[in-house]
């Protein structure tokens, strides 16, 4: 069906409003959060992290050019200073080869892969105790 919606216009794949259509989306949207919601829990956790970085590398960038003003060093040579100290810090940075930068460091599937793993385990466990009850030797 999405690739109906998606090909044709509304009315073909029989939508002939649009509050059908934003039903459709927030249903699709649904079905995602179902069949994903581990991965998309991690998206959102880490896009979380990188915007309170952000926010507070420009509250510390602000407060310091407020302060630099009023000191009477001019906004242009405050900006120069922050350039050449980022380039300097950007230089003496460690660098990492470019197989890890490439792959990511930690995955919600290796969270649900380590969870599958532990159930197959507790599985195991489970037959080899009904097998033994049933052969006798418990």
């Amino acid at each position: 069906m999405d690739d109906a919606v998606l090909r044709e216009k509304p009315w073909v794949s029989g939508f002939r409003e649009k509050g059908e259509l934003d039903v459709y989306a927030a249903t699709k949207q649904e079905r995602l959060a179902e069949l994903h919601h581990g991965l998309q829990d991690a998206i959102a956790a880490r896009k979380g992290t990188e915007s309170e970085i952000l926010m507070l590398d420009n509250m510390v960038r602000n407060d310091l050019a407020s302060d630099s003003v009023d000191a009477g060093l001019p906004r242009a040579d405050f900006e120069d200073e922050v350039k050449a100290f980022e380039s300097k810090v950007a230089a003496e940075a460690p660098k990492a080869p470019p197989e890890d930068r490439t792959r990511p460091t930690t995955s919600a599937l290796d969270g649900e892969a380590a969870y599958q793993a532990e159930l197959r385990e507790i599985d195991a466990r489970f037959y080899q105790r009904v097998d033994e009850i049933l052969s006798g030797s418990a």
